[in-house]
Order: structure tokens, then sequence, then C-alpha cells
């Protein structure tokens, strides 16, 4: 899993993601920009820092949403073409939605005031994986 954000910058980088920075925010890594509205260009140098201490350069932020629960909010996505899988941060999902989270041998993302489970993850090669249906935005012509 991805380290959101590196408070530790590499020797070779001077452009690696702090928290002073404003990336802590970020609730969502995604490779594919169809999926983004609200889409800008990134204008910094930043880059994410992955497990294996690989930067990957960050081209353009936005927002998801989802198409099985339109509701739940993802308003700090990060547009990282070269990262292989989507990542997100739990922490800020909770802070951004109404949710909270449950972790057993599944992991169940429910409502905070009706209960209602809205996603149910599962285990898989030691992450929990949520299979979702993003709404994708695809460019007019």
């Amino acid at each position: 899993m991805a380290n959101l954000p590196s408070s530790t910058p590499s020797p070779s980088s001077s452009n690696v993601s702090t928290p002073s920075m404003g990336i802590q925010r970020t609730i969502t890594l995604m490779s594919d920009p169809s999926f983004l509205s609200n889409k800008s260009d990134y204008a910094s140098n930043m880059f994410i820092v992955v497990g294996n201490s690989s930067h990957l350069p960050i081209s353009a932020t936005g927002s998801l949403s989802l198409a099985q629960n339109p509701s739940l909010k993802f308003p700090h996505t990060l547009l990282v073409p070269s990262i292989k899988k989507n990542l997100l941060s739990i922490s800020q999902l909770t802070n951004d939605n109404d949710v909270f989270v449950e972790l057993d041998h599944s992991c169940f993302m429910n409502d905070t005031y009706s209960n209602k489970v809205l996603l149910r993850g599962v285990l898989e090669t030691g992450c929990t994986t949520f299979h979702l249906h993003l709404v994708q935005h695809l460019p007019l012509h």
C-alpha cells in the first residue's frame, strides 16, 4: 500500500509530498482520468512515494462518484497515471462522509445514522478490496 503521504524525503528527490504541503487531504489515488469530475491539472512537481520507494508523479486532481452509492463523496482525488491499484484513505473517507468502517474478515462501510451497509470489502492478497462501480466522465466532443 502507498505511503500517503511520505514525510521522509528521498535523498534523490526534493519533490516528495509531505503533510505540510496539503496532500494529507487526499482520499483517493487512481490511474484512469475518465472517472474524475471537476478535473484540474496539478501544477506542482510533487510525487507520491509507494512502498518500494518509487516516486509516482501526480498529474491532476478531481473528485469521484460511485454508481452504486452516489451519496458517498470522494472530493480529494489525485490522478497518478502510473499507480497500479486505486487506493483510498479510510480516515479521509470517514471525515468526508457520515460513515464508519468495521473491520473483521471483511470490511463494511456503514452509514453513521442508519447503520445501513453502504459498501462491503473483501480481503484479497493482504489488502481490503472494494469492488466499486465508478461513474465515468467522458470528454464532450
